[in-house]
C-alpha cells in the first residue's frame, strides 16, 4: 500500500561521504544531498572526514551542484567538548551547513526541554519566563493535526521564540511542509524542526 507521505513525493537521495574523493562520487552520481563528519563532534572515525577548511570547500562544492549538506554532530559530549561546541556550531551554520545530524538535543547548549504537562498546565508564561533566565527552550509537543491547523499552532510557537520543536511524522508531507512554513519568520528565520517517527512506548 502507498505510503501517504510518499504520495506525488520524489524520495531524497541520501549518500555519505567519508572524504573528497567519496564526496565528488556522490555529487556526480546524483545524490540529493550528502552527510559528512568533521575531525571533531562526529562519530565517524574510520574514514578520513573533513578539517574545518575541507568542510567549508564541501559546502561550497554542495550548493554549486545543488546538493544539501548534513554535518554529524552524534557523539555524546563530555563536559570538557561542550566548552568547544557552541563554536563548532557556529562553524557550520557559517559554511550554511543545510542541517546537523545528532544523537541528542543536548548539543545545543543550555537547552531546556519543556514537555506536554508543563506547557499545557502553565502556558506561554512558562517558555517566556524561562527564556528571561537566558535559556533556549526545546517544546516538545509532537504536534499532529490537520495541515492548516498545525501551520497556525507552529506559527504562534514560533512567536513565543522556542528555539526547537517537534511534530509526529505520521502526519502527512503536507503537514510537515505546513509546519515548516508556519514557524518560518517574516525575515526567514525560524526554530529547529525535527520530527517524531516512533514513541518510546504505547502503554
Amino acid at each position: 500500500m502507498e505510503s501517504v507521505c510518499m504520495r506525488n513525493k520524489k524520495p531524497e537521495i541520501l549518500s555519505p561521504a567519508g572524504d573528497r574523493e567519496r564526496l565528488e562520487a556522490a555529487l556526480l552520481y546524483g545524490a540529493d544531498a550528502v552527510y559528512l563528519a568533521g575531525t571533531r563532534f562526529g562519530m565517524r572515525r574510520a574514514p578520513a572526514n573533513f578539517t574545518e577548511d575541507e568542510l567549508r570547500e564541501a559546502a561550497k562544492a554542495c550548493h554549486a551542484a545543488g546538493v544539501k549538506l548534513y554535518v554529524t554532530v552524534n557523539i555524546l559530549p563530555r563536559n570538557d567538548e561542550m566548552d568547544d561546541l557552541p563554536a563548532y556550531l557556529e562553524l557550520l551554520d557559517d559554511i550554511g551547513a543545510d542541517a546537523v545530524i545528532g544523537s541528542t538535543y543536548n548539543v545545543i547548549p543550555d537547552l531546556v526541554k519543556q514537555g506536554m504537562e508543563l506547557y499545557y498546565a502553565e502556558g506561554p508564561s512558562i517558555v517566556k519566563e524561562i527564556k528571561k533566565r537566558g535559556h533556549k527552550i526545546f517544546l516538545d509537543l509532537k504536534l499532529h493535526d490537520i495541515p492548516n491547523t498545525v501551520k497556525k499552532s507552529m506559527a504562534v510557537l514560533s512567536r513565543l521564540d522556542v528555539d526547537m520543536t517537534n511534530l509526529h511524522a505520521a502526519g502527512t508531507i503536507r503537514m510537515m511542509e505546513g509546519a515548516l512554513e508556519g514557524l518560518t519568520r517574516p525575515d526567514g528565520t525560524r526554530p529547529l524542526l525535527i520530527a517524531v517517527t516512533q514513541l518510546t512506548s504505547t502503554d
